[in-house]
């Protein structure tokens, strides 16, 4: 069975590469899926790019012209680095307007791939944003749009099996079916306005009946508008606020380390109207920003929404009041703890954001305060000897950002009631019209804690850790460009799994061979070495071990007809622990895209196999789905994956989804784990989507 499996691994092998043409034409949307793999591996996509679709999809019909533009809206856009639109700003007061969108080449900081990236969403002619528009129309010319989406498991797993005897949530067995819904009802008018409605019901919760008879189990309100008076921004109910670097906060999506190497600076607007189905990673309440002069904004906001959360026990039966031992971020309600955890803590935010803006000078300050209903109790264990404990919390903060000639400085420096603090400070420098550089240090005490906050690191929240990052993206010859990373962290004190402090160090190497605008090659190599305890499970202190996992990756993305678009992939990953055995896996996939012109329908395809001796090598790969969703797989063990979608419009504003996905694993009798453990060799997953726009 061993010998047939690989026999088959090779043989697909060489049909892929046989299938490849050399003339290939590469297209936009696999280089934005391209885009978002880097950053979709390493968080929750889902909760940012639902956000950026809707914006840019407005901007695909509505671009954005380049010589009306202010600084402001470029900002807005999300496409663009502060360098790139201080250098665009003074190249347009010294040359006047721009003749062409590909006269960007001419700036220093804009290389070809941001040319094509920002190329179907800018223009430099007139456009609906150019314009002063009445509240009117305002509220009348933009576009409505209410999509439904359906998924579902055609296999049955285990915690579905309920027996007619069980009336009760369970932890044996999920209360609600295994259909998840969601739909989305949204007015929007560009980055100006956006209100609506978003309601969602994940699989294996109740819906109108049992423990949750108000039907979905996550509802989300929103109002967002931006106007040319003093107050410019106003948001109510579910919003996403960003300040800084993230130190203090930075709700919704975010990215640390990725393949955009030169890609550490977050550079998004203050206030976001949320729009995603993340029930942790957002704020309800309000906010707005006041123009207190030309160059100077404040920014105050007051939330308060309840959180999942564990409730101590004061032993086996009894639950207690007296505080919350951890957050629940997952936003599932499907079995009896989960049930019990639902809504048991609260949580209060207000805080203001200060921030001058003038030419190529960026300087804010924050201030927040939180408030839990229920104090936070951690277990007695050491390496929670810093963690919060406690019901409230003050931050300060203040960041920076400064644009001289090619470089651009930037930071953030916050702490805390305990004196606890955290800082950040990087540069970008475009040293030449070849090589850019970025250079980044972090330091974050153990004891730092804001609730939303989100900083550049090895870590997902700024604190027990400092280390040094750099790297550089250098354009040696016209058709090709290499680019790595070199990142060297430290943790002062323990963490879970690790009783002792620790360090670590990550690198990575990219070459990109581009031949020309529509095709795109490039070989990766990431090595990544931390160090860890032997194992989890040992209640003795041991010496830590050294923990080292390689990737390499060669992806090929191009046009093979005017209709049908190819990717192709291969990528090997290496895991070792101490001097335990070395583990190997493997991924090999084929992608094809057929997008007849002026046609109603598109197809998309994948077959993929994968070889990997566990869970330490599972591979990741991100999938083409349905608009406001990414599907970005876990792959391990040995077996085949495949998917086909299928794209019909039924009538010129109703399109309409159908995606289905099978896993198998030929050397397995079942799948999966826990409740979700499936009896069979296979997996089949069914998603259908409908999008009405009016």
């Amino acid at each position: 069975m061993q010998i047939q499996f690989n026999y088959f691994f090779a043989i697909f092998f060489c049909a892929l590469f046989f299938f490849q043409k050399a003339d290939a034409q590469y297209i936009d949307s696999l280089q934005e899926n391209i885009l978002i793999e880097n950053v979709a591996t390493n968080t929750d996509a889902e909760v940012k790019f639902d956000v950026e679709q809707t914006q840019l999809l407005f901007y695909k019909k509505h671009p954005l012209n380049l010589n009306t533009a202010t600084e402001k809206d470029l900002q807005d856009l999300g496409l663009l680095t502060d360098l790139q639109i201080q250098n665009l700003i003074r190249y347009k007061k010294e040359n006047g307007k721009l003749l062409s969108v590909y006269e960007l080449q001419s700036l220093n900081t804009f290389d070809i791939e941001t040319i094509r990236r920002i190329f179907p969403f800018v223009t430099v002619e007139g456009n609906l944003n150019d314009y002063h528009i009445s509240v009117k129309e305002l509220f009348s010319q933009g576009r409505f749009q209410f999509t439904h989406r359906i998924n579902t498991t055609l296999e049955t797993p285990i915690g579905y099996s309920v027996p007619d005897s069980v009336h009760l949530p369970s932890n044996k067995y999920y209360e609600g079916t295994k259909i998840r819904f969601y739909n989305r009802f949204l007015y929007s008018y560009g980055s100006k306005l956006s209100y609506g409605i978003t309601t969602e019901k994940d699989a294996g919760e109740a819906f109108f009946k049992g423990t949750e008879k108000q039907g979905f189990d996550f509802y989300s309100v929103h109002f967002y508008l931006k106007t040319n008076l003093r107050i410019e921004t106003i948001v109510l109910g579910d919003y996403e606020m960003r300040l800084g670097q993230g130190l203090a906060m930075y709700t919704g999506f975010g990215f640390t380390k990725t393949a955009l190497v030169t890609a550490i600076k977050k550079e998004f607007p203050t206030l976001m109207p949320y729009r995603s189905t993340n029930e942790f990673n957002f704020l309800r309440g309000a906010a707005i920003t006041y123009r207190i002069s030309k160059n100077q904004r404040l920014t105050p906001f007051v939330s308060y929404r309840k959180l999942d959360g564990n409730l101590l026990q004061n032993d086996s039966t009894i639950q207690s009041d007296n505080g919350i031992s951890t957050l629940q971020t997952s936003g599932y309600h499907r079995t009896l703890s989960e049930i019990q955890d639902k809504n048991t803590q609260s949580i209060f935010l207000t805080g203001a954001h200060y921030q001058f803006e003038k030419h190529n000078i960026k300087i804010g300050a924050s201030g927040i305060h939180g408030e839990f209903g229920l104090p936070i109790q951690k277990l007695d264990k050491p390496y929670n000897l810093y963690d919060f404990t406690g019901k409230q919390w003050n931050v300060m903060s203040a960041d920076y950002s400064f644009v001289f000639r090619n470089l651009n400085f930037f930071g953030e420096g916050a702490f805390n009631d305990l004196k606890k603090y955290a800082t950040v400070h990087g540069l970008i420098a475009s040293l030449n019209a070849k090589l850019d550089a970025v250079f980044l240090y972090r330091n974050y005490q153990p004891g730092y804690f804001s609730l939303y906050s989100l900083g550049f690191g090895e870590n997902t929240a700024p604190a027990n850790e400092n280390g040094f990052y750099s790297g550089f993206i250098a354009h040696s010859f016209s058709k090709i460009s290499i680019s790595a990373y070199a990142d060297y962290f430290q943790f002062p004190w323990l963490k879970f799994t690790t009783d002792a402090p620790s360090h670590g160090f990550d690198y990575l190497a990219q070459l990109t061979f581009q031949p020309d605008k529509n095709t795109s090659i490039y070989l990766r190599y990431q090595y990544k070495s931390k160090q860890t305890n032997e194992s989890p499970v040992v209640d003795v202190l041991l010496p830590l071990w050294n923990e080292n996992t390689q990737h390499i990756r060669f992806n090929a993305a191009y046009k093979a007809t005017d209709a049908i678009s190819l990717c192709n992939r291969l990528e090997w990953i290496q895991y070792q622990l101490g001097n335990n055995k070395v583990e190997n896996g493997f991924l090999i996939f084929q992608d094809m895209v057929y997008n007849p012109s002026r046609k109603l329908y598109d197809i998309g395809f994948r077959l993929a196999l994968f070889n990997t001796d566990s869970y330490n090598t599972r591979v990741y790969a991100i999938e083409h789905d349905v608009p406001g969703s990414f599907t970005v797989p876990a792959l391990y063990g040995k077996g085949a994956h495949c998917y086909v979608m299928l794209r019909y419009k039924f009538f010129r504003k109703i399109d309409t989804w159908l995606r289905v996905g099978e896993t198998v694993y030929p050397f397995q009798t079942n799948n999966g784990s826990g409740l979700d453990q499936i009896n069979s060799n296979h997996k089949t997953d069914v998603r259908v989507q409908v999008r009405w726009e009016f």
